[in-house]
Order: C-alpha cells, then sequence, then structure tokens
C-alpha cells in the first residue's frame, strides 16, 4: 500500500470500495483492463484522479436499529454503522457526524455535495412521512 492511502478502518466489511488495499499503481492497472474488456479497445494512456481519497460527492446509507448510518456488508441485509467514510468528501462526512439518530421509517439517507453544500435526502414509504417530515423539522 502507499504511503498517500490510508486503508478504510470499515473496507474489510463494507466491501463498497474493492481494491483500497491495492497501490495506487495497481488500481489504475485494474481499472485500465476494466475498461479495455469493456470496450474492447486498448486504452493508451491513464489519467489518474488528483484525488485518490475523499473525492465521492454522493453517498447512499441505511439506518441500523438504533439510528446510526452505514452500509450493507456484501451478501447481507445487516447495517455496518460508519462515522465517516474514507472515500466522502470532506464536507459529507461534516454532516454524517452532525447527523442525529435516524428514527426507524427512514429507508435510506443521501448525502449529496457541490463541493461547498451538503444536500440530505431521506427515503421512506409514503405512508411514514408525517414521522420523517417531524424528525426533520426538529
Amino acid at each position: 500500500m502507499s504511503s498517500e492511502h490510508t486503508i478504510c478502518p470499515y473496507q474489510s466489511q463494507c466491501g463498497g470500495c474493492p481494491g483500497m488495499d491495492r497501490t495506487h499503481a495497481e488500481q489504475l492497472e485494474r481499472k485500465q483492463d476494466w475498461v479495455q474488456r469493456t470496450v474492447n479497445h486498448s486504452v493508451d494512456v491513464v489519467i489518474p484522479s488528483p484525488r485518490s481519497m475523499a473525492y465521492r460527492a454522493r453517498i447512499r446509507l441505511v439506518p441500523d436499529d438504533r439510528g446510526r448510518l452505514g452500509y450493507h456488508p456484501p451478501r447481507s441485509h445487516d447495517v455496518l454503522a460508519i462515522d465517516n467514510c474514507a472515500v466522502a468528501r470532506e464536507e459529507i462526512n461534516r454532516a454524517l457526524a452532525a447527523s442525529p439518530s435516524v428514527p426507524g421509517s427512514v429507508d435510506h439517507v443521501e448525502f449529496r455535495s457541490d463541493g461547498e453544500r451538503v444536500v440530505v435526502a431521506l427515503d421512506t414509504a409514503v405512508r411514514r412521512r408525517e414521522r420523517v417530515f417531524s424528525w426533520a423539522s426538529a
């Protein structure tokens, strides 16, 4: 692993970022190979992003039975509660850290960022909207 990467503490359980345990060069090589196989054409140049971490401008989380937000591990309906996401932008992680426990009537919480502001969208069934509106207003 190169020194520019910090392995996410949840990566081994979350499964959302496979390959994070590889060096940056290995990740680029795998992505180049995937693109070549997908488009059936060779790729001459790979231009890496200047951000190897904290680049994702949208994450979608689910609440656990205590209202903590997290991801579903692979092939599971369990929820791995997280405090932050290594690939999410910093402003999203600040919003996540400031979020109170989510009521059980919420199915998903999505955080989106434009680089400065964060919008939080709550997904719930129509019959449970009033409970969510009350929580969101508070």
